[in-house]
């Protein structure tokens, strides 16, 4: 088992009027990560949880830009038998939405797209991948 974490807190000038001091943008307070895994000279796992907390996006005169947190569990494994050996990884095992852009630091309304477009809140689903290999 591995983890990490990061926690910063960071402040400059907004430069904008009544506004002195704010978060930096892309830089969220919280990012942690926790991974499982089993190796053996046949055969591995790891499972990986990746959490990175709500990030400034752009400062605005009434309520500003957020990136809402983005959560993902993901899952591979290898299993090897002479020169051969098949992967398989499976990657956003709980659905989460990908990307989620809103105005204000609440969820409940959506940002604008940069550009136009409806991007705010994107939703991949699940990633599947099989692979095959061999060792000349």
């Amino acid at each position: 088992m591995e983890g990490s974490l990061t926690l910063q807190d960071s402040k400059a000038d907004s430069g904008l009027a009544g506004r002195s001091k704010t978060q930096l943008p892309r830089a969220p307070g919280l990012i942690y990560n926790a991974e499982l895994f089993y190796e053996r000279p046949a055969f591995s796992a790891r499972l990986a949880w990746q959490y990175v907390g709500r990030q400034l996006l752009s400062l605005n005169d009434q309520l500003d830009t957020y990136l809402q947190p983005n959560r993902q569990l993901n899952f591979n494994t290898t299993y090897r038998f002479g020169k051969w050996s098949l992967s398989g990884q499976v990657q956003n095992i709980l659905n989460k939405e990908s990307f989620y852009k809103t105005i204000g630091k609440s969820t409940r309304y959506l940002g604008t797209q940069d550009g136009g477009g409806n991007g705010s809140y994107v939703e991949t689903g699940r990633f599947f991948k099989l692979t095959g290999s061999f060792e000349w």
